[in-house]
């Protein structure tokens, strides 16, 4: 089983949102971000309390894997990650700023992932004509 599905895994078991940081060594960017970003003590806190943090280089199997699954064209990236779905909740390339990102990831902070799945409206199932096996809706 691959890290991302780990992380994963482990996100949705503790009802949390993934972040995933893909980066590249050779992008000054990525740099800027582990050095401003990821080490600033609100930005840290905040992921630790509230947030799975996966963090991957782009060249490697599993950074690949997540570049082509995403549609990534640039990086650094930052991903939030519905952990059950796998859907993509919010985006973001290049340096991110803590005070930006933190701004950006409040609305995340009030529910996690299986109290947003319970708030979503639910689809109305369909029915199936037993005689002529037609879905109706």
């Amino acid at each position: 089983m691959g890290h991302l599905t780990r992380a994963k895994l482990e996100a949705s078991s503790l009802d949390k949102w993934l972040l995933i940081n893909l980066q590249s060594t050779e992008e000054f960017s990525s740099h800027m971000l582990n050095r401003d970003t990821w080490a600033n003590e609100a930005v840290a806190q905040t992921i630790r309390s509230n947030f799975i943090f996966w963090q991957v280089y782009q060249d490697t199997g599993e950074g690949r894997k997540v570049c082509t699954y995403y549609h990534l064209v640039s990086v650094p990236a930052i991903l939030l990650i519905d952990p059950i779905t796998g859907q993509k909740m919010r985006g973001w390339s290049g340096m991110v700023y803590p005070d930006s990102l933190l701004e950006d990831l409040m609305p995340y902070l009030e529910k996690g992932p299986k109290e947003h799945h319970a708030a979503q409206p639910q689809k109305r199932p369909r029915k199936v004509d037993q005689e002529t096996s037609m879905v109706r809706q």
